[in-house]
């Protein structure tokens, strides 16, 4: 048993010094070549924890985990977790996602299979035992196991706590990176040249500072709401509704026809959107929802302004029915529109 385990510690030792020059000594080539080191520098690994696995159960079974006297740590399945702790810490600890601990996951990549085979080779061979202590063994054993386990620890807690962030709702007050980067967009904006792209920040569904902002950066144009009328009658016409559902304008009966001219514009570009759809999977059951939302919402907003919404309404109800090539889903704003056209 002896022989077979020294002979298996040598063949680690091989894999580890190759392992160690190609990962430290040597330039990693690109391209194919580059996929072949890698997997060779797979199988490297796995053959040195392969062999040191074997080198441990030989030393089991000869009673060498005795002369460490490690109590009831000697614990067969309390040793495979030690062992496991060593391989995840020595392995996880290089991988660059890792970055808290790339120092410690660097040293432990070296050091961890140096103590292993040093342990190792004395705890299989008498002679090396009576030259070296026990408690040195011990403690280089223990040393590795801690800084592997600190490692692990970091890892795991680091993946919780990303987890949990996710989970974590945000103060009202603060905005992620996607939020931030439309402030810059909102603030580099020239509303004299685009003021349509900002209308669609300045719902309530938006939050205050953008809401606040796009606000702002409209209503610096003093025609601002000539540009919100003409805004109905184009592509931009949610935009518009997405605005005038959460903000006061100064001329509600003017709007109100605005709106109307809206709801036949969004009608218009219904029937367009099934013009350039050429295949079934161009429509989906829950496509065109948000805009007859918004149209119908917008309608209800100002019926008291004398216009009569019902005729457009209907209009984009119809739209909904314009022939094309193939069968169309069943669109689930349907069932709203006709609730609302029974109801008016």
């Amino acid at each position: 048993m002896q022989i077979a385990g020294n002979i298996l510690l040598f063949l680690a030792l091989l894999a580890a010094g190759s392992l160690f020059k190609m990962t430290f000594l040597q330039k990693m080539p690109g391209g194919d070549y580059g996929v072949g080191y890698s997997w060779v520098l797979l199988m490297l690994l796995a053959a040195f924890w392969i062999c040191m696995a074997l080198v441990a159960c030989v030393i089991g079974l000869g009673g060498g985990y005795n002369w460490l006297s490690l109590g009831r740590f000697a614990h067969g399945g309390i040793l495979v977790l030690c062992f496991l702790v060593m391989i995840l810490g020595a392995n996880l600890g290089m991988r660059g996602s890792y970055k808290m601990f790339s120092v410690l996951g660097l040293v432990s990549s070296v050091l961890t299979p140096m103590v292993l085979m040093m342990a190792s080779a004395v705890l299989l061979n008498d002679g090396l035992k009576a030259t070296v202590s026990a408690q040195l063994v011990k403690w280089g054993l223990s040393g590795v196991l801690g800084l592997n386990s600190l490692i692990l620890a970091t890892i795991i807690l680091g993946m919780v706590v990303s987890r949990l962030h996710i989970h974590w709702p945000r103060s009202s007050n603060e905005l992620d990176n996607f939020q931030l980067g439309i402030l810059k967009q909102i603030e580099e904006c020239d509303a004299s040249k685009d003021i349509t792209s900002l209308f669609i920040f300045s719902g309530n569904n938006q939050p205050k500072q953008i809401r606040e902002k796009a606000l702002l950066k409209i209503k610096s144009k003093p025609d601002w709401q000539e540009d919100l009328l003409k805004t109905f009658e184009g592509y931009g016409v949610d935009e518009a509704f997405r605005f005038i559902l959460s903000n006061d304008v100064d001329d509600k009966a003017r709007f109100a026809k605005g709106v109307e001219k809206g709801i036949w514009s969004q009608a218009r570009l219904i029937r367009e959107s099934f013009r350039r759809s050429s295949i079934p999977e161009h429509l989906y059951e829950g496509q065109f929802s948000t805009e007859v939302r918004h149209a119908l919402e917008a309608a209800d907003q100002f019926q008291d302004q004398g216009v009569d919404f019902k005729p457009a309404v209907q209009e984009l109800r119809n739209a909904l029915d314009e022939p094309i090539g193939f069968e169309k889903p069943e669109f689930s704003c349907i069932k709203r529109l006709d609730k609302w056209l029974k109801k008016h």
